[in-house]
């Protein structure tokens, strides 16, 4: 199936289709209000301020919609892209604010990070590469490498 759009049959129902550009920038915009409202939260007895969501699933749920509402009429209406993507954007630095003042666990923070924004653990693979030593000892070469030099390889 190359070259299927990702909701082409998944929302073809255009008999029930209740989205028009206004409604959906409508939502989208109160979804963007409520990724930069903030908050005090009481964290090991005492008064932190943070934002109130750092998860794009608990926006939706509060707007009685759907996290995945949001891609289908950004699917449906490209030019309100901007506004899902600063949503997406804000929640994600919300989550990082969050967990470092202990708003939410480290653990909740890193799951959201990696499941929600494609965060990765950072891991470099390190490869071994062996070279070809030529030693000399007092002008001469030596086809053995010493002990004491070879372990420093």
């Amino acid at each position: 199936m190359s070259g299927t759009k990702p909701y082409e049959n998944l929302y073809d129902n255009v008999n029930a289709e209740k989205w028009n550009l206004e409604n959906a920038t409508e939502l989208l915009n109160k979804g963007l209000e409520l990724s930069e409202q903030k908050e005090t939260f009481h964290v090991n007895g005492r008064e932190v301020s943070g934002y109130t969501y750092d998860f794009i699933g608990e926006i939706a749920r509060d707007l009685k919609s759907y996290h995945h509402v949001f891609s289908y009429l950004v699917y449906q209406f490209p030019s309100i892209k901007h506004i899902h993507k600063r949503i997406k954007q804000n929640l994600e630095a919300n989550c990082f604010f969050n967990g470092k003042r202990g708003i939410i666990k480290e653990a909740t923070g890193i799951v959201n990070l990696k499941s929600n924004y494609n965060w990765t653990d950072r891991n470099h693979e390190v490869r071994e590469t062996r070279s070809e030593i030529t030693v000399t000892i007092e002008g001469e070469e030596c086809d053995e490498i010493p002990e004491n030099i070879k372990n420093q390889y």
